[in-house]
């Protein structure tokens, strides 16, 4: 895999190997469009009768697609120059093998793929950097090439994002019983408000002994956001609550989702990220219990969310 920039996309089929977009024989011929453009909301405000405008109502991301512009050309992927043998025939191979990649299926459907990002960004606290970022999608278009010579075609890949978000790499933070930690995710989005996936998670294990832990974020929305385990956590034993798939389980086997309280939220919790991307967010977690002796922890993992 050779890449061609330094600034690159790829795509990774549910089965095969990462494919870069930014190779001799395939590359991404145009920049902008919706690749940097933001997901529209979901959702619409409502008329009052005898009131002036609309009532507003909060609205969430909705799906999107991302539409690349591409073109393949009958070039050896081994040289990275044109095919000596014969440049139709590699034309007709490398346009097959990108459109296959595309077209995922299994026996119940259709199923989505990785696609990858990465791109030069200034984060608070770190240096320049190439970000890496991946969000799960589908071909939601035809990929209708238009030859610009026998060995040589732009087309248009239309991926849809049903979680309209890009995830970093996951983090971790451990807290301490009666401590507080300062949290400070990257990204435009809410950490929690996207889907559980291959790309994207927010967990938090429980490790005893704990009496009934909170863990709070106190500065995420109006009074702060938090969530309760109505349940003892044994020295020893870890319990695991999903936040995106809103499940809890225990190391000792049974099923505890119905011990799990939220407020604060619709989300059971989440992180903000800062509005202001020259200045790390400030999510202040704590774990408190109802036994002072307490002596375990809760471990927050999560992905950062970028649009």
């Amino acid at each position: 895999m050779t890449n061609t920039s330094s600034e690159w996309w790829s795509w990774t089929p549910p089965s095969g190997p990462e494919i870069s977009l930014a190779q001799p024989w395939l590359t991404i011929s145009t920049l902008g469009g919706s690749r940097f453009g933001l997901p529209t909301l979901r959702g619409s405000d409502y008329e009052v009768a005898f009131r002036s405008g609309m009532q507003h109502r909060q609205k969430y991301p909705s799906s999107r697609t991302v539409s690349l512009v591409m073109a393949v050309s009958g070039t050896d992927h081994g040289t990275g120059l044109p095919a000596t043998d014969d440049q139709i025939l590699a034309w007709n191979n490398n346009f097959r093998y990108i459109r296959q990649a595309m077209w995922t299926r299994d026996p119940r459907g259709s199923v989505q793929g990785k696609l990858t990002r990465r791109w030069y960004l200034t984060q608070p606290g770190s240096p320049p950097a190439v970000v890496a970022a991946s969000a799960m999608a589908e071909i939601g278009g035809s990929m209708d090439p238009t030859m610009t010579g026998r060995t040589r075609a732009d087309f248009t890949a239309d991926l849809v994002l049903a979680d309209p978000y890009f995830y970093g790499a996951a983090q971790s933070v451990t807290i301490a019983a009666g401590a507080t930690a300062v949290l400070a995710p990257r990204g435009e989005g809410i950490v929690g408000e996207g889907y559980a996936s291959q790309v994207n998670s927010f967990t938090c294990l429980l490790n005893g002994p704990l009496t009934t832990p909170t863990v709070r974020n106190a500065v995420a929305g109006p009074s702060g956001v938090q969530v309760t385990y109505l349940g003892t956590v044994a020295p020893g034993e870890v319990v695991t609550l999903d936040f995106l798939a809103f499940t809890a389980s225990s190391s000792l086997g049974p099923d505890v989702a119905g011990q799990v309280r939220h407020a604060g939220s619709r989300f059971w919790f989440c992180l903000v990220p800062s509005p202001d991307p020259a200045r790390p967010a400030a999510n202040s977690v704590s774990l408190t219990t109802l036994n002072a002796v307490d002596n375990g922890t809760a471990t927050l993992l999560w992905s950062d969310c970028y649009v």
